[in-house]
């Protein structure tokens, strides 16, 4: 640690011993992955396992169309292919494990800092207990990779500053950022932060160091950007499309379609943010950070590097709305909560003391999530592991009825350890299919994607083996049962329904051919 540049940053006291603290972060990553298998199904994790499966022997917009920059489909593929079989529960906890890696380097930037041991797992903690960060932590979807990866760069960033190796240890800043951006677009808000880091850095000091750092960042980034440039030089109207134009017309259009198109205006998402804030530490952390951050004094280039982060993610957080779009603010949030402790935000011991009251009653707000999970899955609601033994139960079933192909299903998560092969029109769930009508069939063959229109006729050129409904009925905010289309399909050509015995699944099994004689 450079003190010069962290004043105050001092040897700690009353440190745990390293025993106790492994002990501690041990607990936390049992009960992490514990959550990530007893959480909720999300109706989003769908196209993120299928594409995770889909990967291993195709390519992400040539193959099957995805919704997002395609960073994570990579990463994921190798699980996949090592946990065959089992790849919901295996993608879960590798959800829980790059949660508990990206508390583990929120722990260490406050430490970088001078934070002190205590006070920095205390915060590490809050931010545990946040009601966006456990969201993330327990499905399969793409917002704690590029957290992770987000607080990767962060750290990185700050140990850069102290002036040891700062070419090398930008360059992999940049690289981290950039590969957050390559995982979740929304992450490239915090990107183009720390490019107008850089900036007002070659502004502030005029001096040839400031500008290598930033030619160094950019270069990193710049690399791990070619991961999302391979997919589009061989796909690029696909790839134009699921990253950029869905988001920008399908949600709109579905919306609408059910009378909620209201919950997409600017109104909507204030309300949708500051619910997801309150319930947990984080909207505390926010008033004590912004407490700081108006208060005069001198500046670090770490105050001003957390605090773009943080105004990045107010604002990624509002581009969409929905609660796991808040995660890009938390990683720099609780490492700056850390550094205003540290430098005495809350003066006087008794204002100390109702700080940390507030805080702990905030944590315990932030309990109520991972105690209605445990209470769901005593009543055996659906999971992780009973979606599991589902997809076992079909592949049983279709093995048992000699069936041979592909199945169709806009719930992927039901089928992708049935060891049949998920259709590839079916990739992104009920999606792209829910908004696909606005798609010409042109360019649905294009996309590999299928929509209630074409549905009929996809499927009768190349009838599946079975066809699996149940999970997108008509959900409590729709007027539409997704599902449908593929019921009257099924039922008209004669394939035969089972319903699972573990979940809400529609197994249609289609008829053998008669023998030859």
């Amino acid at each position: 640690m450079n003190p010069q540049l962290f004043p105050g940053a001092l040897a700690a006291k009353g440190d745990f011993g390293r025993t106790p603290l492994l002990l501690i972060w041990g607990v936390m990553a049992l009960g992490g992955i514990g959550l990530a298998l007893i959480a909720p199904v999300n109706h989003d994790e769908s196209q993120y396992l299928a594409a995770a499966v889909l990967n291993r022997s195709g390519l992400p917009f040539v193959d099957y169309l995805y919704l997002q920059t395609p960073l994570q489909p990579f990463l994921a593929a190798p699980i996949a292919a090592l946990a065959v079989g089992y790849n919901f529960i295996a993608l879960r906890v590798a959800t829980a494990v790059a949660a508990m890696a990206t508390l583990w380097l929120v722990f260490r930037c406050q430490r970088l800092l001078g934070v002190e041991q205590r006070p920095a797992l205390a915060f590490t903690m809050l931010l545990a207990l946040t009601y966006s960060f456990q969201f993330g932590a327990t499905v399969v979807r793409n917002d704690i990779l590029p957290a992770m990866l987000l607080g990767l760069g962060q750290y990185l960033a700050l140990s850069a500053m102290t002036g040891s190796r700062r070419g090398l240890l930008w360059a992999a800043a940049g690289l981290a950022f950039g590969a957050a951006a390559a995982a979740k677009i929304s992450y490239a808000v915090p990107a183009l932060a720390v490019g107008v880091f850089h900036g007002l850095m070659v502004l502030r000091h005029r001096n040839r160091a400031a500008f290598a750092d930033a030619s160094a960042c950019a270069a990193g980034a710049f690399i791990s950007l070619l991961a999302i440039a391979i997919p589009y030089l061989l796909a690029p109207a696909a790839f134009l499309y699921g990253v950029f134009e869905y988001g920008a017309q399908a949600p709109f259009h579905w919306y609408s379609l059910n009378g909620a198109g209201y919950r997409l205006g600017l109104d909507w998402k204030l309300i949708d943010t500051a619910d997801a804030l309150f319930r947990g530490p984080a909207w505390l952390a926010l008033a004590v950070v912004s407490v700081a951050a108006l208060k005069r004094g001198k500046r670090s280039d770490a105050h001003l590097l957390l605090d773009l982060l943080i105004a990045a993610g107010l604002v990624a957080a509002l581009l969409p709305t929905w609660k796991q779009y808040l995660i890009p603010l938390l990683p720099p949030l609780f490492v700056r909560l850390g550094l205003a402790w540290r430098e005495g935000v809350v003066a006087g011991l008794r204002w100390r003391r109702i700080l940390i009251g507030a805080f702990i009653l905030t944590g315990l707000v932030g309990l109520a999530e991972p105690v209605r999970w445990a209470s769901r899955a005593m009543k055996n609601k659906a999971n992780a592991i009973t979606i599991t033994q589902e997809a076992h139960w079909i592949g049983e079933r279709l093995r048992l009825a000699g069936v041979k192909g592909e199945i169709a299903s806009l719930s992927p998560q039901v089928v992708i350890d049935s060891g049949f092969t998920l259709g590839h029109r079916f990739a992104t769930g009920p999606f792209v299919y829910r908004s696909g009508d606005l798609l010409s069939d042109e360019q649905q063959r294009a996309f590999h994607v299928v929509s209630p229109r074409t549905l009929d006729r996809f499927l009768a050129g190349r009838p599946p083996a079975a066809i699996v409904t149940g999970y997108e009925g008509r959900h409590k905010s729709e007027r539409i049962d997704l599902d449908s289309g593929l019921r009257a399909f099924a039922l008209r050509n004669g394939y035969r329904m089972e319903r699972s015995p573990f979940g809400s699944a529609e197994l249609f099994v289609r008829p053998n051919p008669p023998t030859r004689r």
